[in-house]
């Protein structure tokens, strides 16, 4: 039985997470990159999730989920990212009935190459105030779904992210 992704979204992004890592931690593995680094970001107002360093190169990522064929136009993505050296989005699509990944996209640009300009439309909460006024979140900017690169598989997606 599916447990509703309301009430339980922090371990179902964790499981998201983890098949995440696995799938780039074993396409490094099999190209003979056994020197490679996962750090967790302890506090999320930073805009990134995980940074990986591998091949020299070091990648921010900030990791979304969405159910495949979810409807899901926009994403909220950090400001913050901006500042990084090689920062990127990447939104994991999953079937809910196994969890299993079954498509990326990715936003961003080569490794050691900014991220590209997030635009300016910003985000409201989702939730209104006492008053009905929905506030505005200043760090984060709608970016459409489709300034994302469809990706296929985590070995395509490794490859993208350290250029090999």
């Amino acid at each position: 039985m599916n447990a509703p992704t309301n009430i339980y979204s922090h371990r179902l992004e964790k499981i998201l997470e983890h098949e995440f890592l696995a799938g780039i931690g074993k396409c490094l593995w099999n190209r003979g990159i056994h020197d490679f680094e996962v750090l967790h970001s302890e506090i999320d107002d930073n805009g990134y999730d995980l940074i990986i360093e591998a091949c020299g190169k070091v990648r921010h990522i900030q990791l979304k989920s969405k159910i495949t064929g979810g409807r899901r136009a926009q994403i909220n993505v950090h400001n913050k990212l901006l500042d990084k050296p090689s920062a990127c989005v990447i939104i994991m699509e999953y079937d809910p009935a196994t969890l299993a990944v079954k498509s990326y996209r990715f936003f961003g640009s080569e490794a050691g190459v900014k991220i590209p300009d997030i635009g300016e439309r910003v985000v409201k909460h989702s939730r209104a105030n006492a008053k009905g006024l929905k506030a505005i979140r200043p760090n984060l900017r709608n970016v459409p779904q489709s300034w994302f690169e469809e990706i296929s598989n985590s070995e395509e997606l490794c490859c993208r992210l350290f250029d090999i």
